[in-house]
């Protein structure tokens, strides 16, 4: 995925700030991003599930 976002051109300056701040993102995290290998497993990738079950949890 980094390597696509190095090619892509930022509009202006406010864009290429979050360009290079998404790169970053990738950079720093791409060792935990293993959403194909999680949904194979039947793992959960998004917070969907968890919220409303950490709000019965604090209402407990």
């Amino acid at each position: 995925m980094v390597k696509e976002l190095t090619g892509v051109k930022a509009r202006n300056g406010k864009s290429a700030k979050a360009l290079s701040d998404v790169i970053g993102y990738y950079r720093v995290n791409s060792s935990r991003m293993q959403y194909k290998t999680y949904l194979e497993k039947g793992y959960l990738t998004g917070s969907g599930a968890i919220e409303p079950a950490h709000r019965n949890v604090i209402r407990q």
